[in-house]
């Protein structure tokens, strides 16, 4: 009935109402085509980041090391042994990527309570844009955590045989 009246107010205007019939139709539509064609390119800037986050821990974790060999030295000639040395760097960098990653999530479930209004280009249509911290994407956040620390400890346990020599130098 409401349609009958609605006809009548719109086709004096020569207004024609959009109407979708089945589920085909509605995934034609702009949005919905533009939104599938998006999700290749987020995937890209997703795994570009979390790149860019293993490649910022690397460095610094190489820095860190060398920056530190004299002190490594020291503690080498004290009594430390080698183990309890890369111990607490081992140690430094999974406390480093534990508290990176923490806040990550907990700032991702901060925002989340706002993704609808930022992310959904047409808030009035049914069913509402939620946006969730789904567990596939904690559990690959949590893998790319975890390749970065493997990658960092790798890089500051290579030494080269001169060591002891160059830590010592003015570089």
């Amino acid at each position: 009935m409401e349609l009958r009246r609605l006809d009548r107010v719109l086709s004096p205007a020569g207004v024609q109402p959009e109407r979708v019939e089945t589920a085909a139709e509605l995934r034609q539509g702009d949005v919905y085509v533009a939104t599938g064609r998006a999700r290749g390119y987020q995937l890209a800037v997703a795994g570009y980041l979390a790149l860019l986050a293993i490649l910022t821990l690397c460095v610094y974790a190489q820095r860190a090391a060398a920056s530190r060999r004299p002190a490594d030295l020291m503690l080498a000639r004290v009594g430390f042994g080698r183990a309890r040395i890369m111990r607490a760097r081992v140690l430094e960098f999974v406390l480093l990527v534990a508290i990176a990653l923490g806040t990550a999530v907990a700032g991702v479930a901060a925002l989340a309570p706002l993704g609808g209004r930022l992310l959904d280009d047409q808030p009035g249509l049914l069913p509402a844009f939620a946006f969730r911290l789904s567990p596939v994407g904690l559990v690959v956040t949590a893998v790319a955590a975890v390749v970065a620390t493997l990658v960092a400890v790798l890089l500051t346990t290579v030494r080269s045989p001169s060591a002891e020599e160059t830590a010592y130098r003015d570089e």
